[in-house]
């Protein structure tokens, strides 16, 4: 178990690297009303696409009619439990086969157990 944890750390801290590298360059408009060309990493990519997802978009087709997207529920919810700081869930060795009211559970006694010793 504690290996694999180790090997989804090290893919995380890939991602995190290819994160930070350039993807693209894109024009953006600047305070004197013109426009410049900026540098964007692929973690700012990716997040544009979420808000994108999430607050829904036009596009026009190759027939020339506008398509509307409805907002996504996925997108939605990720930028959600991003914002408000909902931790994400870390499995524990040895309790991979417990629910979460056994592992709630688990708690309370551990909780009354304290007491009862002070």
């Amino acid at each position: 178990m504690a290996e694999t944890l180790k090997l989804k750390q090290v893919f995380t801290d890939m991602l995190r690297q290819v994160a930070e590298e350039v993807t693209e360059f894109v024009e953006i408009p600047d305070n004197d009303g013109g426009k410049e060309m900026a540098i964007r990493s692929k973690a700012e990519a990716l997040a544009r696409f979420v808000w994108k997802q999430a607050l829904g978009y036009e596009e026009t087709n190759d027939a020339g009619d506008k398509v509307k997207h409805e907002p996504d529920k996925w997108a939605v919810s990720l930028l959600f439990d991003r914002l408000e700081g909902k931790v994400t869930a870390i499995p524990v060795q040895g309790r991979a086969g417990m629910t979460i009211s056994e592992r709630v559970s688990e708690q309370g006694k551990k909780a009354l157990n304290k007491l009862a010793d002070a």
